[in-house]
């Protein structure tokens, strides 16, 4: 991988500019996607690791999603990308949003995978389960507590399902923890999107399971935008 301003990237393949933007824990979760020929032959795939995960330069203590924002803009930037269609995954999700509803020109499209979006209400509810996984991690205990998020509360076997895509990824979600309960979580609890689904000028497709957690059963951006 390359970097900038202490940014890892990579970008693999040619034609339309596709930025991806992954979600909490996994930072190497769209490895598979740079690995499709499909895609490599169309599309110009632009990964990145955000800070504080895989082993990157660490965020600034008063980090929020203003300056992760900053560092998506600044990478496309950095490659002299005008626009580009821009995916995002769990909490990869709200920063895509964000850049979306700041810079509408440069994204092109929107794709939102299991997006880390809350209403207000949506927001109390889900911080509020979440209290327990955070008060482990204060205890020093981030581990179990990155196990149980990932893992649904032990319903799924994640690690296996997680080996057979990103190899190490499993070691590499334990070890960035901190940086779910640090970062991500403050910055997604200063942060609902009520009504901003209206204000986006671009198509947008929202991407969720049948079984999806409580966020994502519906779309917080109900409708494609013209």
């Amino acid at each position: 991988m390359q970097e900038v301003n202490g940014l890892a990237y990579e970008a693999v393949g040619e034609g339309e500019p596709v930025l991806l933007i992954h979600g909490s824990l996994i930072a190497d979760a769209f490895v598979p996607f740079t690995a499709q020929p499909v895609l490599t032959e169309s599309f110009r795939l632009i990964r990145y690791r955000r800070r504080g995960f895989a082993g990157g330069q660490p965020p600034a203590s008063s980090s929020g999603l203003a300056a992760q924002v900053h560092d998506a803009r600044m990478l496309l930037e950095h490659l002299g990308v005008e626009w580009a269609h821009v995916v995002g995954h769990s909490f990869g999700g709200l920063v895509a949003t964000q850049l979306a509803l700041d810079e509408p020109a440069l994204v092109q499209t929107l794709v939102l995978l299991e997006p880390g979006l809350f209403t207000r209400a949506e927001a109390r509810a889900f911080f509020e389960s979440f209290s327990p996984l955070q008060e482990l991690h204060r205890a020093g205990d981030s581990a179990t507590a990155a196990d149980l998020f990932l893992s649904n509360g032990g319903q799924v076997d994640w690690r296996a399902e997680l080996a057979e895509t990103v190899p190490g990824g499993a070691e590499q979600a334990i070890a960035d923890a901190a940086t779910l309960f640090e970062v991500d979580i403050p910055a997604g609890q200063g942060r609902t999107f009520d009504a901003d689904g209206e204000r986006l000028p671009m198509p947008v497709l929202h991407v969720s399971g049948a079984e999806s957690s409580f966020p994502n059963r519906r779309a917080v951006i109900e409708t494609m935008a013209p």
